[in-house]
């Protein structure tokens, strides 16, 4: 069977829906203001209703939902921030969205220009301790709590996995910090798709 990528309105899934699952709305997204800076908080696994990323305890679930959203917000939106930060739980599968639905293997975590011009920190590492402390922001250690973005967390063939884990567009200013990024197999003659 394949997998759907988007439901039968045409919406885009973030996730693929398992066997009898049933489409609801997407939570909208509510950054908080910390110091200068605009936070969305990511873990895939998060299990409140309230799923806004306004905090550890309602995280959302969707890293290249979040980047999107900050990506969208504008230089009003955004006045007086010096920064916009998206900070990552835990995780062994942070798994990339598909860009090109002919080429499963063109998956990628898409990072536009944001269109208010600020700077995007992303910061992995996070203990999931930090779901029932939500005054804890300052203890990513990656090398002890792990956040994978995985190319091929599936697949046993190196040659399976995606062209790009990432994939920086341009006039985007981001930085990733604190991930371990695995299992890319930039392997191909084409340089949008599968070279570098």
């Amino acid at each position: 069977l394949v997998t759907p990528e988007v439901d039968l309105a045409g919406t885009p899934l973030h996730r693929t829906p398992a066997l009898g699952a049933h489409h609801v709305d997407a939570v909208p997204l509510q950054h908080s203001t910390v110091g200068d800076a605009l936070r969305i908080y990511v873990n895939v696994d998060c299990q409140s209703p309230e799923h806004n990323g306004a905090s550890w305890s309602t995280a959302y679930r969707s890293l290249n939902e979040a980047i999107s959203y900050m990506a969208g917000l504008t230089r009003n939106e955004t006045a007086g921030a010096s920064g916009l930060e998206i900070y990552v739980l835990e995780n062994e599968a942070i798994y990339p969205h598909y860009s090109y639905a002919s080429d499963p293997k063109s998956a990628t975590i898409e990072v536009p220009a944001m269109q208010s011009g600020l700077p995007l920190l992303i910061k992995g590492g996070f203990p999931t301790s930090n779901t029932t402390d939500n005054t804890t922001d300052d203890n990513s250690d990656p090398l002890t709590y792990r956040s994978v973005i995985d190319g091929n967390p599936d697949g046993d063939d190196r040659s399976e996995g995606l062209y790009h884990c990432i994939d920086v567009l341009a006039g985007a200013n981001v930085t990733f910090e604190g991930f371990h990024i695995i299992n890319g197999n930039a392997a191909g003659e084409a340089v949008r798709l599968q070279g570098g």
